[in-house]
C-alpha cells in the first residue's frame, strides 16, 4: 500500500473527540478531515439514521464548517466550503464564473474548494470514525491509498503511527 495523502489525529478525553495534529487543514483530504473533526459530532448519535436522512435522501447538507453534496448520478460525495462573501467585494470575473451554476457544479469544477469520494467510501469512513470514537483510540490516521480509497487506521502511539507513515509513503 502506498499512502497518497493523510492526516493524523489524537483522541482527547476532555472533549471526547479527535483533534487534528497538523497546523491547518490542507486541500484534498483536509476537507474530509475538517468535516470529521468539526461537524461529525452533529450526526454521531444517530449515525445510521442520519446517513440515510442527510446523505441518501438529501442532495445538499450544510454544517457549521463544511457543505456536503451527494452527486447521486455518479455515486460521489463532494465535501467542501462555500465561500463567505459578507465583507468582500466580488470581482466580475469570479461572478461570471459562478453565474448559473449549481453548488454541485461549483464543487465539481473546483471553483469552490472541495474533494470527492465514492458514497460507499464516505459511509465507510463515517462508520469507522464513529467506531474509533467509541473505542477512544489514542491515535488515528486518515489516509488515501494509491487506489483513491480513503480509510482509517488506529494506533496506540504517535511514534507507531509515524513509523507506519514512513513505511508507506
Amino acid at each position: 500500500m502506498k499512502i497518497q495523502q493523510s492526516d493524523q489525529f489524537k483522541y482527547s478525553s476532555d472533549f471526547k473527540n479527535f483533534y487534528y495534529l497538523g497546523k491547518d487543514f490542507g486541500p484534498g483530504i483536509g476537507f474530509l478531515s475538517n468535516f470529521l473533526h468539526s461537524d461529525f459530532r452533529i450526526i454521531k448519535k444517530n449515525l445510521e439514521a442520519d446517513i440515510k436522512e442527510l446523505f441518501i435522501d438529501s442532495k445538499i447538507v450544510t454544517f457549521y464548517e463544511t457543505t456536503i453534496i451527494n452527486d447521486t448520478e455518479n455515486d460521489q460525495i463532494y465535501i467542501g466550503f462555500e465561500p463567505d462573501f459578507q465583507d468582500e467585494e466580488i470581482d466580475e470575473t469570479y461572478e461570471k464564473s459562478i453565474e448559473n451554476k449549481s453548488e454541485l457544479e461549483l464543487f465539481q469544477s473546483e471553483v469552490w474548494g472541495s474533494m470527492h469520494l465514492s458514497q460507499n467510501n464516505f459511509f465507510h469512513i463515517l462508520r469507522n470514525w464513529n467506531t474509533c470514537l467509541l473505542k477512544k483510540e489514542p491515535f488515528i490516521l486518515l489516509y488515501q491509498d494509491e487506489n483513491n480509497w480513503f480509510d482509517l487506521i488506529s494506533f496506540s502511539s504517535q511514534s507507531s503511527m509515524e513509523l507506519f507513515m514512513t513505511a508507506h509513503i
